[in-house]
């Protein structure tokens, strides 16, 4: 059911971030995790050097009980959020947030943004969709009946196949998968941007579950605009060159991050905090997952 559009699902993406108002924004900002998550909408908070970042986490889940539609939980925690800055704050928050339901036949897309007003803004658009049916849980006996089935059919299946399956290497590799997470093990490549910044050092924090990326800016960095300019114009015949340039100009670049095999498994915008200590410093904050091993900084 890989991929498949499952009624009674949907997935999050994006990100709302702006800058810390007062000493009480980091406490509302966790209020706001906590309370969401609770009613299945869950989103990963990053406050570094006076801003914060919430960032939507995309994996698809269940609607939830209830009937209401998941896109009307999101404007409701955003409005219950947004209410707690001024209508000039919230004119200073970026929202990149985006929302997809699936119900039966159709696939809800929702764009959230904030009015003038401070009030949370949504574009909806509602497309035909090949979707398919949750299935019914089974009964506990059908349950319990196919669960020996099952038993009996591998206690028989791994007899015969042990004469020519290697269940020592098999078992081998499986505690390799399971081995904790290591930071060194961890991969970045920087891509199209390996002639601007490169990677000075990767930091865990556990606590918060996110990846800190430290990049030391190169001399080709365009501080300023002329020399964001002068590159825009060398750049010319380069499309990925001037992509990673505009979304310097943007301070939020893309980042995919890829499984322990190589599979690609979710993107996400990230956006670069500068340093006070050291202006060729800045830091790329990403969430901490522990079966992901390479992230690619893209445009």
């Amino acid at each position: 059911m890989a991929g498949s559009k499952i009624e009674g699902t949907f997935r999050l993406d994006g990100l709302l971030e702006g800058p810390l108002f007062s000493d009480e924004d980091e406490g509302v900002i966790g209020d706001f995790v906590k309370r969401a998550r609770k009613a299945g909408l869950n989103f990963h908070a990053v406050v570094d050097e006076g801003r914060f970042s919430l960032l939507a986490d995309t994996a698809v889940v269940e609607t939830g009980s209830g009937g209401e539609p998941a896109h009307v939980r999101v404007a409701k925690y955003l409005n219950e959020l947004l209410e707690n800055y001024s209508p000039e704050e919230c004119m200073k928050l970026m929202s990149t947030l985006r929302s997809v339901e699936y119900i039966a036949g159709y696939e809800i897309q929702i764009l959230y943004g904030i009015r003038p007003d401070g009030t949370a803004a949504m574009e909806q658009r509602t497309v035909r969709a090949e979707t398919v049916r949750r299935a019914e849980p089974a009964h506990w006996r059908t349950k319990v009946k196919a669960i020996l089935l099952l038993v009996i059919v591998l206690c028989v299946g791994i007899g015969v196949s042990a004469i020519f399956v290697p269940y020592r290497q098999i078992a081998a590799h499986v505690l390799e998968k399971a081995k904790p997470f290591r930071i060194q093990d961890f991969e970045v490549d920087t891509g199209a941007y390996g002639r601007f910044f490169r990677i000075e050092r990767l930091e865990l924090d556990r606590s918060r579950e996110i990846i800190v990326i430290v990049c030391r800016q190169s001399e080709r960095y365009p501080d300023t605009e002329a020399q964001l300019n002068e590159l825009w114009k060398e750049s010319s015949d380069s499309v990925s060159e001037r992509l990673a340039l505009e979304a310097l100009m943007r301070n939020c670049v893309r980042c995919e991050f890829f499984g322990r095999d190589g599979d690609f498994e979710f993107q996400r915008l990230c956006y670069m905090h500068r340093h006070k200590g050291d202006k060729d410093l800045f830091s790329i904050v990403i969430p901490f997952r522990r079966d992901i091993r390479r992230v690619k900084i893209s445009y």
